[in-house]
């Protein structure tokens, strides 16, 4: 099991750039941060926790936000990066929770 500050992996919002789309009331719709397992190929995660454009509820999960920033914020459910919604492998390694800005797994 592992523990970092999420400051420590370069999160993001998320919005227009990712999607490639109008971002109507630009309001980021997820985060973004890189993985914190040392030789994962995947370089970003995205948590999206609202709908957003080209969201499709069988392709994609929409994760609960709580916090107001990188220090305090808390997602749920567990963020598990290592499969997509249809449980295919990504090829991520993450599966772990974002809980008062910290990242455990």
């Amino acid at each position: 099991m592992g523990k970092v500050s999420l400051m420590d992996l370069d999160p993001r919002w998320v919005g227009e750039a990712w999607t490639k789309n109008t971002f109507e009331d630009g309001i980021p719709f997820g985060l973004s941060f890189k993985c914190p397992i040392a030789g994962c190929p995947v370089e970003h995660i995205v948590v999206p926790f609202k709908i957003f454009i080209g969201y499709d509820p069988k392709l994609h999960h929409i994760w609960t936000m709580i916090g107001t920033s990188f220090e305090d914020i808390s997602f749920s459910p567990s963020i598990d990066a290592t499969r997509n919604k249809q449980g295919q492998p990504t090829g991520c390694l993450f599966h772990g929770f974002i809980t008062n800005g910290e990242v455990t797994w």
